[in-house]
């Protein structure tokens, strides 16, 4: 047997019983899954039709080598959206899969892996106070960046986060080069975009770029090629850390996540 196909079949197999259990944290319809239950307690069960694809969707979250091809591949096919990046489209279009990807881990998963990455103390911090993902802070650094917290952009941006002055309370100007200033500030600004959007992240980041008039006026994603590629930058590191996560963790951790 072919060895992906292998470590497809090991994954299914740990994912049905990890799906089952987080299920019941996520917003669903009476008719979603799971699609068996015994009082309080999952019963063992074979899949149900929409369950495998489900799991099926969740093991190409996963897959490294995959990439996701085929989902972004699918999401644009079967798009109706005009102006869409690739990944969040691939997002948009396989919302239950991808919300099981990335609320697997618990918070003390999270703040060890952030622990590793560089800021990764200030960002775990900001991602409490403005109850935002950590990793999806550490990924938008990564991209405005590269975690160099002097940079400054042609346009004047600074920072970190890559914060123009001003857009900022004016105490803080002044200040956007040190770390622990720019990377609130900034945080403070994506969770107020995720909020204006309804949760949609290709949009929220899409206008933490473009601005959130231009998301407006598109309707979507603007049509600049630099706003779509950096939206794409974003989602892929984001979708990268989640998937590390997944990857590094022993069967026995993963066991011991579930609840």
């Amino acid at each position: 047997m072919h060895s992906r196909t292998r470590t497809r079949i090991v994954w299914l197999a740990l994912l049905h019983a990890a799906a089952l259990c987080l299920w019941t944290t996520l917003p669903h319809d009476a008719d979603s899954l799971p699609s068996a239950t015994d009082g309080d307690t999952f019963a063992a069960a074979t899949p149900a039709p929409d369950e495998v694809i489900i799991l099926d969707q969740l093991a190409d979250w996963i897959d490294e080598d995959a990439e996701s091809a085929q989902a972004r591949a699918e999401a644009r096919q079967n798009s109706t959206i005009a102006n869409t990046s690739a990944w969040g489209e691939a997002i948009r279009t396989r919302t239950a899969s991808f919300d099981l990807f990335r609320r697997f881990h618990g918070v003390e998963s999270q703040r060890d892996y952030l622990a590793r990455l560089p800021y990764g103390d200030l960002i775990a911090r900001a991602a409490d106070r403005h109850n935002i993902d950590g990793l999806l802070i550490a990924s938008v650094i990564e991209a405005e960046s590269q975690f160099r917290p002097a940079a400054v952009s042609p346009v004047g941006a600074i920072g970190l986060m890559q914060l123009m002055p001003t857009t900022v309370d004016p105490s803080i100007r002044e200040r956007l080069t040190e770390p622990a200033i720019n990377i609130d500030a900034g945080t403070a600004y994506l969770a107020q975009l995720i909020r204006r959007f309804d949760g949609d992240l290709e949009l929220a980041a899409a206008a933490y770029n473009a601005g959130p008039t231009r998301v407006r006026r598109y309707q979507g994603v603007p049509p600049f090629r630099e706003t779509t590629r950096y939206v794409d930058k974003v989602l892929r590191r984001y979708i990268a850390h989640h998937r590390a996560l997944w990857l590094e963790e022993s069967p026995e951790t993963r066991q011991a996540a579930l609840p």
